[in-house]
């Protein structure tokens, strides 16, 4: 393997997909301290959408890993479901009931913080068999900011 390179391929990818997964913390980032500054529910509200967005695009690569494997399992797609479906469900009952406003934010980044951690930890630990190689180590490095921006936002 040439210098500056991993499992996933040349240093030019290298540089790109590092490029885009800092990037993608913007919008996790930048949220969350001005809710911290300021607590407007914009910036929860961004935050959220955001979270929901790239949660779901996460557990949405496992299908089409699955798929081009040539033999899906079909526990792996469920399971991408499944998360999906529970950040979803939090975000939308959250959403749409008033009752107590505080407590449906907490349980939406209590569950967005699991499905990160869950899509995390399968994905580096190899498990879920999309990444390899020095991938892992920064995807690990991404996950640890996210997960810490949902709880900054909890406990804000």
């Amino acid at each position: 393997m040439k210098a500056g390179t991993d499992a996933t391929g040349s240093a030019a990818d290298t540089n790109t997909y590092h490029w885009l997964g800092y990037a993608g913390l913007v919008p996790f980032v930048v949220p969350a301290l001005a809710f911290i500054i300021n607590g407007s529910t914009l910036w929860f509200h961004l935050f959220s959408s955001y979270s929901l967005l790239i949660m779901s695009f996460m557990a949405g690569t496992w299908w089409g890993s699955e798929i081009r494997s040539g033999a899906p399992r079909l526990g792996w797609m469920v399971l991408s479901n499944i998360i999906a479906l529970a950040g979803w469900l939090t975000f939308a009952y959250g959403m749409t009931h008033e009752t107590n406003p505080e407590t449906l934010a907490m349980a939406f980044l209590l569950v967005q913080s699991g499905n990160f951690i869950v899509l995390g930890w399968l994905d580096v630990s190899g498990r879920s068999g999309l990444i390899t190689g020095g991938y892992a180590l920064f995807r690990l490095r991404l996950t640890i900011v996210v997960v810490l921006c949902h709880l900054f936002m909890l406990f804000a």
